[in-house]
């Protein structure tokens, strides 16, 4: 045990009351022995809070420590994962969400792998596998390509691998491990982003020099719900999300894309927020691969679509 550095496990919820005992009890039958315990609820209105009480009364000497942090404003998840790293105290910070699973080895894994790597190993990710009651086909065959993505994007060096991040999100959240002094030097968590915490944090660390690794292992069961929408690095139809995803690229991507690119990702964001915001439109929004089209046919096109997007009010 003394040996072995202290893993927080830090998990994030926010009206999680169907789902976050089971959660809690993937943590309690983890075979690591030195694990802290942090619950970071945001606001839940929902029985959440007692639930996770009640449940750490009576599982608190399986930990080495154990604590809950509640807040009585909605902050959104940047913010409440903040306030949860404030209590951490592990040489690991570890996240997961209050309706997904850790498989029983994800920690002792993770851990053998960073520490048995030739590489000064910060950030790591890992596989992950889906299931819930919305899984689809189509779900499984996004995310398994999201994630052959991020693997080969993994491969690459710090420098390499942020000039991807200023054109492309990728990344494995659900799966992210990370020395947690290394997350305290790079300034927490961007709470400007309110509801995507994970992809300012590539860019900022892979802007430092801080490398992003890939351990090919499932250590997460990430639970896809019908009522929640993952972002694929793309517009998701949630327009909190969307609207986060803009929000990192007005404040990391737009210095570093040339004109037309940054023309591209400012009107075909607001274009499919509109488009998506009234059903009978929802078929216009395939149409918007036609701003994809080559250089020099969107140049000849630039004021034509300019024209067009201001008469819908931008």
């Amino acid at each position: 045990m003394e040996n072995k550095p202290l893993v927080s496990i830090l998990v994030i919820t926010y009206e999680s009351a169907d789902f976050i005992i089971e959660t809690l009890e993937s943590i309690k039958n983890q075979t690591y022995p030195k694990i802290e315990l942090i619950v970071a609820d945001d606001c839940s209105k929902d029985t959440t809070v007692a639930l996770v009480k009640d449940w750490m009364i009576k599982n608190q000497s399986s930990f080495v420590k154990t604590e809950l942090v509640t807040t009585e404003k909605n902050t959104g998840t940047s913010g409440n994962c903040n306030r949860g790293l404030a209590k951490a105290t592990g040489e690991y910070l570890k996240l997961i969400a209050g309706d997904d699973l850790l498989v029983p080895d994800c920690i002792s894994s993770c851990l053998h792998y960073i520490k048995t790597s030739n590489d000064d190993i910060k950030i790591l990710c890992s596989d992950i596998d889906f299931f819930g009651d919305a899984l689809t086909d189509e779900i499984i065959q996004r995310h398994r390509e999201g994630m052959l993505f991020t693997k080969k994007m993994c491969a690459l060096n710090a420098a390499e691998q942020h000039t991807s991040l200023m054109r492309k999100y990728w990344g494995s959240a659900p799966s992210l491990i990370i020395h947690r002094q290394t997350l305290l030097d790079l300034g927490r968590f961007d709470e400007r982003v309110k509801f995507i915490e994970d992809y300012p944090l590539w860019i900022n660390a892979t802007e430092r020099g801080i490398k992003i690794y890939f351990y090919d292992k499932k250590t997460v069961m990430y639970r896809v719900r019908g009522n929640s929408v993952s972002g694929s690095g793309c517009l998701t139809g949630n327009p909190r999300l969307d609207a986060d995803f803009h929000q990192v690229y007005v404040l990391y991507q737009r210095e570093h894309l040339s004109f037309y690119e940054r023309f591209d990702k400012d009107y075909t964001y607001k274009l499919s927020t509109l488009m998506l915001s009234y059903p009978r439109f929802k078929i216009i929004f395939r149409l918007l691969k036609l701003l994809s089209f080559p250089t020099l046919i969107r140049n000849l096109n630039f004021k034509i679509i300019k024209i067009k997007l201001k008469s819908f009010g931008f």
